[in-house]
């Protein structure tokens, strides 16, 4: 066995069905320590892709769901009926398996597309929450702990990481997004935009920072204002993506209706993406942006129902989709 090599503290927490943390998330998937390769999940496991050029680096059966690049392994979930492991994919070779956790307990009819997981990395150890739910009103849940060293997984009662906390000055207000950084409460607000005319009601967004310590506010910036204002969360968590859905031509100042791209920090606009239909994830890494969009019309997938997922990168400067590559019908789920 290969054990694997961790910094001395390392605190992520994120849940691999739609979120994660900055210097880890990658829409469908995660990135490696270097930002240039992204392990996506893909219909027959799970797949190294080259950033650059969207090619295939190396696949591995042996995962479900990727986790996280730590040292020189790729941390994964390995997910069958009635079944989930910890698995580590070695990242110095052809993604060959070199750890496997003892099995997590879960129902014998719980499976992937079920199964929702959040979990929490301190040193050596993953603390694994999942909950999965099934047709007929059938759901369950649990908490486990993985010696990722030993192998070892205990049972837990609860996770006494993950909480729900809403910071006081967001209670009264339509929030979009909220999260806290450096010390500050940085969160998007839907507002009024003037009186409704022509039975339209016009809305913005914008964002509003406070110091967590004193409650002032210390910025507010207007981000968009439009007929129907969407926001998409950044998945670095340092951006956040908005369009008006409602704008169906080419606006004067030639937006039209793309993704405007702004700090989550101050506000600013730092990029301009065409709107791709079905975005449900994305982020901005340099000069490209990536994002995972599902088509809206459903498709039988080996005599199933399903959706088709597709992952695709974008040149920030010219506005041009440079590769599309296709993922696991169920690479995203809903929280």
């Amino acid at each position: 066995m290969k054990w694997l090599i961790l910094p001395i503290v390392l605190v992520v927490s994120v849940s691999f069905s739609l979120s994660a943390w900055a210097g880890s998330a990658f829409p469908g998937g995660v990135l490696d320590s270097t930002g240039r390769t992204a392990f996506v999940a893909v219909e027959d496991g799970v797949e190294a892709v080259d950033l650059e050029t969207g090619l295939s680096r190396w696949k591995s059966r042996e995962a479900t769901w990727p986790v996280l690049a730590a040292g020189d392994q790729l941390i994964a979930l390995s997910v069958s009926r009635g079944s989930l492991l910890v698995v580590g994919l070695d990242l110095t070779g052809r993604g060959d398996r070199v750890f496997r956790s003892d099995p997590v307990e879960i129902p014998a009819w719980a499976d992937a597309s079920s199964l929702r997981c959040n979990w929490t990395l301190e040193k050596r150890t993953l603390c694994l929450s999942w909950q999965a739910r099934a047709p007929l009103g059938r759901s369950a849940g649990g908490t486990s702990s993985i010696d990722l060293v030993h192998a070892r997984v205990t049972k837990m009662k609860d996770n006494p990481n993950i909480s729900s906390t809403i910071p006081r000055m967001l209670e009264k207000l339509p929030v979009r997004w909220h999260r806290s950084i450096a010390g500050s409460v940085h969160a998007v607000v839907e507002e009024e935009a003037g009186p409704m005319s022509l039975f339209r009601r016009r809305s913005k967004l914008v964002l509003h920072v406070w110091s967590e310590t004193t409650g002032k506010e210390a910025r507010a910036q207007e981000l968009i204002e439009g007929v129907r204002p969407m926001l998409l969360p950044g998945l670095e968590g340092l951006h956040v993506w908005v369009r008006d859905a409602g704008t169906f031509e080419n606006a004067t100042d030639g937006t039209g209706s793309a993704w405007q791209v702004h700090s989550a920090l101050d506000g600013q606009r730092v990029a301009r993406v065409p709107f791709v239909p079905g975005t449900v994830q994305a982020t901005v890494l340099g000069s490209r942006a990536f994002g995972l969009a599902t088509r809206s019309a459903r498709v039988l997938v080996e005599g199933k129902a399903g959706r088709r997922h597709e992952l695709y990168a974008v040149d920030l400067e010219s506005g041009k989709t440079l590769w599309r590559k296709a993922v696991r019908e169920n690479a995203v789920s809903p929280r």
